[in-house]
């Protein structure tokens, strides 16, 4: 079971090093124990197929590339962040 966290104000370059070092600790836990890998946290990233009202972002879509070479898919659908009801 691992807990990370992307900040949202990362550069490209921190992106794409997040990116990087994310598929090394997938490949290493799946070295480990390909049958247990639990993934929780905020990656600060948006994908339509997670939540119907977001728009796809580059975060997301990479992000989603990673997680499904590894066969892993995001199992809640309800919001899991704070909201106002104000725009």
């Amino acid at each position: 079971m691992v807990t990370l966290y992307r900040s949202p104000s990362q550069s490209d370059i921190e992106f794409d090093d997040f990116v990087k070092k994310f598929e090394l600790l997938l490949d290493n836990l799946y070295n480990l124990n390909p049958y247990f890998v639990i993934l929780l946290g905020d990656f600060n990233a948006k994908l339509k197929k997670w939540k119907l009202d977001d728009n796809d972002t580059n975060e997301g879509t990479k992000i989603e590339a990673v997680t499904s070479s590894f066969g892993l898919s995001q199992i809640i659908s309800a919001r899991s962040t704070r909201y106002s009801s104000t725009p």
